[in-house]
């Protein structure tokens, strides 16, 4: 026998949708199927390298304005690779 594991799915959110100059904000990640711990790419952060997860909504990163352009910043979720082996990279 054989066990077929979802794929990861999860998303990431914002703690805030706007910050002054000095501030903070932080990225949390949900996941709504798959096994933790969880390597998750995030376009924007860390040169779109995996940033592992442990938990449900855990701060993985926190954005401080100096190393961002004044204005809109946008992250994007591209791939989870669940502690399975499993990964979904189309994610939107």
């Amino acid at each position: 026998s054989f066990t077929v594991n979802p794929l990861p799915t999860g998303s990431i959110a914002l703690d805030v949708e706007e910050i002054c100059s000095g501030g903070e904000a932080f990225l949390s990640f949900t996941a709504t199927a798959g096994e933790f711990p969880m390597d998750i790419v995030v376009d924007g952060l860390n040169n779109n390298q995996p940033i592992t997860v442990n938990s449900n909504g855990m701060i993985f990163w926190t954005l401080t304005s100096q190393f961002y352009q004044t204005g809109e910043n946008t992250f994007t979720l591209l791939s989870i690779e669940d502690d399975n082996g499993c990964t979904a990279d189309d994610l939107d």
